[in-house]
């Protein structure tokens, strides 16, 4: 699931909500394949809102804690709770700063092309947002920490100059990356529909922290190719995302915040999604029972080598605004990693399951499009994702497939039902339970208080929903639940 979903798929129930009559549409690009020249309006001065930021005469970051970003709740929708904030929060600063910034430095040095990249239409954008957050957001906003010099930007916490003017637009992404820790994508209207609305694609990028996908194999896509591995979206939703994209005013900025588990600390993260170590892709992986592939012996390889400790609650602040004069569409996350003892310690344990496990950990991968989480006994109903409806009597058979000890089990000769399907049992084991109809299926996996029961759709791999399912029961497990 992890791909710039991760920064862009939040904002699809608003879309919903506001365009839900809007049909699906294919796009338009030009016939060479090269995006449109891009308009810039050298009439247009940055409005009011982009100028009107308020200092921090007195912020020390140093001593500045970062904050709780992450949005546990009891109850998790796909609305994730958009929120308009003023243009002064768009960047968010904290204690971890120099650290972050050496990280950001180093990944730059070692994975350039991965961290950073511009399409030539997109440069004039690029130049746009650097001279505005350098010259302007910046040492308005921070001035202890940037300021004013005959040679450039100051930044006295590394004690080096930003130029006021950069070479390149690759110059100016490599510098932004290098003195804020915020990574920015920059999307333009580069194609149209067959009815003429825009079709936004990302253009340009510095991305130091992507989250289990590779940003610049995303570059120059559209919302709808980058957003393929999302069940139904050019069929319900490419067109209203682009066109909840096209109303974004000038000065108008939207936040919203995501989170997510991961089995590392890792910032720096292009792969993460792909189930299999060799390098072999979602979409490489064969159904068949020949595969060269041993899928079980593989997902028991990667179950093992996962530490609890090393287990992270990763957190995106997201934030999304319109450039003045290149009208240019920039999203700007900062990334924020809790560890799990932390996130006890705070008083956020108790949030970190139920519903929130089904939305985000099971349905929000994309991974499985249904899932439910009951009680270890089958009675209990703890959480349900929107019409996904197993039955007391369904629950029962689940409950006494787990009881019945035999090497080969009853459900396996005459099936199992979920949500008043029946499927093909291919396999049961103490704590976990395989079906497939077709080429959809379910998968159930028992820990000590609870029962997952989640299921998968026809365009999902088989391997990909059982890494998803199978990592929060050994998660559930790990710390007693």
């Amino acid at each position: 699931m992890a791909s710039l979903i991760l920064l862009l798929v939040p904002f699809l129930s608003l879309v919903v909500l506001l365009l839900s009559r809007a049909l699906g549409s294919r796009i338009n690009r030009p016939k060479n394949g090269s995006a449109p020249d891009l308009q810039i309006d050298h009439c247009v001065e940055e409005k009011a809102p982009y100028r009107d930021i308020e200092p921090l005469e007195d912020f020390d970051w140093t001593s500045t804690p970062p904050i709780q970003n992450a949005p546990l709740k009891p109850k998790y929708h796909l609305t994730m709770a958009l929120e308009t904030i003023s243009i002064s929060d768009l960047i968010a600063m904290d204690n971890t700063y120099a650290a972050r910034m050496k990280i950001r430095r180093e990944i730059m040095r070692e994975n350039l092309e991965a961290a950073l990249q511009c399409n030539p239409v997109c440069e004039p954008a690029v130049l746009e947002l650097y001279d505005w957050m350098v010259n302007t957001y910046l040492p308005t906003r921070f001035p202890a920490i940037y300021t004013r010099s005959e040679k450039g930007m100051f930044n006295t916490v590394n004690n080096e100059i930003l130029p006021t003017s950069p070479p390149s637009a690759l110059s100016a992404l490599n510098t932004l990356g290098a003195h804020v820790d915020t990574d920015f994508l920059l999307l333009l209207p580069s194609s149209k529909a067959p009815d003429g609305s825009p079709i936004y694609h990302l253009e340009a990028f510095v991305a130091c922290f992507p989250s289990g996908f590779s940003t610049r194999k995303k570059l120059g896509l559209p919302l709808a190719e980058i957003h393929s591995p999302v069940p139904g979206y050019r069929a319900k939703l490419e067109k209203s995302m682009d066109r909840f994209f096209a109303r974004v005013e000038v000065g108008k900025v939207v936040k919203r915040s995501n989170w997510a588990l991961t089995t590392d600390d890792r910032l720096f993260a292009e792969g993460g999604s792909h189930l299999y170590e060799n390098g072999t892709t979602d979409g490489d992986v064969m159904e068949s029972q020949e595969s060269e592939i041993d899928l079980q012996a593989d997902l028991q390889a990667q179950k093992d080598a996962v530490q609890v400790e090393d287990c992270r609650l990763r957190s995106e602040r997201q934030v999304l605004f319109r450039l003045a004069k290149t009208k240019a569409l920039v999203f700007a996350t900062k990334t924020y990693q809790y560890r799990l003892e932390e996130v006890k310690e705070d008083g956020y344990g108790e949030v970190l399951h139920h519903t929130a496990y089904v939305d985000q950990s099971l349905v929000g991968t994309g991974n499985v499009d249904k899932a439910a989480i009951f009680s270890a006994d089958g009675t209990g109903v703890w959480a349900t994702s929107a019409g996904f409806t197993v039955t007391p009597q369904e629950m029962q058979e689940v409950v006494n497939a787990y009881k019945d000890k035999a090497d080969v089990k009853q459900i396996q000769s005459t099936g199992i039902h979920i949500a008043g399907e029946r499927y093909v049992v291919l396999k049961a084991e103490e704590n976990s339970i395989y079906g497939k109809k077709g080429k959809e299926g379910v998968i159930i996996v028992k820990t000590q208080q609870a029962i997952l029961v989640t299921h998968y759709p026809e365009n999902v791999q088989p391997g990909n929903a059982t890494n998803t399912v199978e990592q929060l029961g050994d998660y559930l497990k790990s710390v007693g639940y």
